[in-house]
């Protein structure tokens, strides 16, 4: 059985998005392995020089080609590290005083660092979860101090 050009062209197409997908899956994993969990971060300004994007992990993951974009823009300048703030694990022990740290009052942010002292550059107060994020997070650690209190 002879293969058609059709045919040809239909598997190299196939192949050709195996790859791509598979490269793209990839990149994206490789991503979201460099964000930190607020829990298992500790968090010395004094020393610190560069950025940190504040955020959830779901909006990492639901917004990932703009924060792949922002995090290699800023990684060329300075560095750039990715912190997750979010409460999906019940069992997630979270720092309050990673807020009061970092002045946080919306999440996502993105935070500049220099000589101790925070600057922040830009705050995505646009996106649907940001500006009610912080309060939950007080809330839930609240109740969870009531629970074990």
């Amino acid at each position: 059985m002879e293969m058609s050009f059709v045919d040809f062209i239909l598997i190299f197409v196939f192949i050709f998005s195996y790859f791509y997908t598979y490269y793209s899956l990839a990149n994206n994993h490789k991503f979201l392995k460099n964000i930190v969990k607020s829990d298992k971060y500790n968090l010395d300004l004094e020393g610190y020089e560069g950025y940190i994007i504040v955020g959830s992990k779901e909006t990492y993951i639901n917004d990932i080609s703009l924060f792949k974009i922002i995090n290699q823009k800023l990684s060329s300048e300075r560095s750039c590290l990715l912190l997750d703030i979010s409460l999906a694990d019940r069992d997630t022990m979270f720092d309050l005083n990673i807020l009061e740290k970092l002045s946080l009052n919306t999440i996502p942010s993105i935070l500049y660092f220099q000589d101790g002292k925070v600057t922040e550059i830009i705050n995505f107060a646009e996106f649907d979860d940001a500006t009610s994020l912080i309060k939950k997070i007080i809330n839930f650690h609240d109740r969870k101090e009531i629970m074990n209190g």
